[in-house]
């Protein structure tokens, strides 16, 4: 019989990372975020003028549900564990110069912007490119825009000035689970200023998805320990001592702002 035959495998050498650009003209303006991938493929052939699928399945991980076995006391034996953690320190260097190898370019502009088609199936997404791709192998990543959204966004900011003086702009979001958030750097500008990076978990369980825009260096917060205040006093042979805390803040913009200041005691 004569045919044609269409192959589809599975390689190890090719896959994609997610990331994001964050982009806020002020905050009175919604959101703006850009979801990119960067993409690698090291299989020895190109990908030449490609029609290009970028998906959330991870077909190389190990997809047995775990099983919760009981556990019993035994007599301890005790063992050399000289080999054992300096075989885990040489797994953990090799793996950090590997995500270090893989962030480097994070910032790196996009070649081309085709924004593509997005499909949300039960359990992935996956992102169909509205053009054709181009991906050679090489050790280098190329970056493709997937998509762009405006999001309506709450903004406060946020201090603790028990670790920090630093006042933060945060921006939060509801029904963020509608956005298909994955977890990645984002990189965050503000009128049109390169501000830093932040990074974006997909795994939060409250209704307000928070998302830090930087730190606001208008806004000066202090947090001194009251000397005079400091008193202590014997109750059942035990001394118990109490501290006291001022906490300043001064707001040195044009505009009325929403501060949340988080402290810990003792």
């Amino acid at each position: 019989t004569n045919l044609n035959l269409g192959i589809s495998y599975i390689v190890s050498d090719a896959g994609w990372i997610p990331s994001y650009d964050l982009r806020a003209e002020s905050v009175k303006k919604p959101l703006e975020m850009v979801y990119k991938g960067k993409i690698y493929q090291k299989t020895g052939q190109d990908w030449k003028n490609v029609k290009l699928f970028v998906s959330t399945y991870r077909p190389s991980y190990n997809q047995d549900r775990p099983i919760l076995s009981p556990l019993y006391v035994a007599e301890y034996t005790p063992y050399n564990s000289q080999m054992e953690v300096a075989a885990y320190k040489s797994k953990k260097e090799t793996s950090a110069a590997n995500v270090y190898q893989m962030r480097e370019d994070i910032a790196a502009k996009p070649s081309q912007i085709p924004v593509a088609s997005v499909s949300d199936s039960q359990m992935n997404v996956i992102y169909e490119l509205n053009y054709n791709q181009t991906i050679v192998s090489q050790e280098k990543e190329q970056y493709v825009i997937l998509d762009k959204k405006q999001i309506d966004a709450t903004y406060k900011y946020h201090t603790v000035p028990k670790l920090n003086n630093q006042i933060f702009l945060m921006a939060f979001i509801k029904n963020w689970q509608n956005l298909n958030l994955i977890n990645g750097e984002a990189n965050i500008y503000f009128d049109d200023n390169y501000i830093g990076k932040t990074n974006i978990t997909s795994n939060y369980v409250k209704d307000e998805f928070p998302i830090s825009l930087g730190t606001d260096e208008r806004i000066t917060v202090k947090r001194i320990k009251l000397e005079d205040k400091t008193s202590q006093k014997a109750m059942n042979s035990n001394k118990w001592e109490t501290e006291s805390y001022q906490i300043s803040i001064r707001n040195n913009t044009k505009e009325n702002i929403e501060l949340e200041v988080l402290d810990q005691l003792p």
